[in-house]
């Protein structure tokens, strides 16, 4: 959703990606937040205030492998 006063946004996305690529998602995540979120980089007059909330999580675990040996 877009507007003349602010942006909003979200999205679910799920894919069987191998976990370097996840490695690797998970760095530029944390790279671009800090880009556009970190304490010297905003505008403290600037408004409305943005927040960012994230979840990186497998989805298709069984939730009993860890106690099947």
């Amino acid at each position: 959703m877009t507007g003349r006063v602010f942006v909003q946004d979200s999205g679910e996305h799920a894919g069987r990606v191998p976990g370097d690529r996840v490695a690797e998602f998970h760095e530029r995540l944390l790279s671009l937040v800090g880009e556009y979120f970190a304490p010297d980089k905003v505008d403290r007059a600037a408004t409305p205030k943005y927040g960012f909330r994230w979840v990186l999580t497998p989805v298709d675990l069984h939730p009993l492998d860890d106690a099947v040996g």
